[in-house]
């Protein structure tokens, strides 16, 4: 026997993303339904993982797969209202913008940077609610990679006013007549 066993590499899958830097690589020679691991230690980006074995006569074979380690956060930004300074409705639209290399899966937000909504799946607007009363109002957000891991907290201003202006007419006088 002179041919090379053939390597399988069941896990990961070839052109994953991870967030683990520690791997355990789990590979099958000449379709044996016994599965064996290699323990590797990945770097951030792109990596080549080459499993090698031989088998029983002596012949080395080997698989090569790709995976990318990512073990940053993701980066995103919020306009509230197309950035205004002022709105006269405690309902806006949030403008919404996040990447990472894994992709982005979820977003969440915040009247006061403590309590945030339920997360939910990533878009690029979103309706909101400003908290009441007329005052400078932030809203906060954060974005989740498809790896699970959080950004920053980002944030944007915008000015509540929702009380008329009061008009006062000081000339001519009520009544009076010029």
């Amino acid at each position: 026997d002179t041919t090379a066993p053939a390597i399988v590499i069941t896990y990961p899958a070839n052109n994953s993303t991870t967030n683990q830097k520690d791997l355990i690589v789990k590979y099958t020679v000449d379709g044996s339904p016994i599965e064996k691991t290699k323990s590797v230690t990945l770097t951030e980006g792109l990596n080549t993982i080459t499993i090698e074995d031989t088998d029983p006569a002596g012949n080395k074979g080997s698989s090569s797969i790709t995976v990318t380690l990512n073990t940053s956060a993701p980066a995103g930004s919020i306009s509230i209202n197309n950035a205004s300074a002022y709105t006269n409705q405690a309902n806006v639209t949030l403008t919404l913008s996040a990447s990472d290399p894994s992709g982005i899966d979820k977003m969440c937000f915040s009247n006061d940077n403590t309590t945030y909504s339920t997360a939910e799946a990533y878009s690029t607007a979103k309706s909101w609610t400003l908290a009441s009363g007329d005052a400078v109002k932030t809203v906060y957000a954060k974005f989740q990679n498809k790896l699970g891991t959080w950004s920053s907290v980002v944030s944007d201003t915008i000015i509540l006013d929702t009380t008329a202006p009061a008009i006062v007419i000081t000339y001519p006088a009520n009544n009076s007549t010029t």
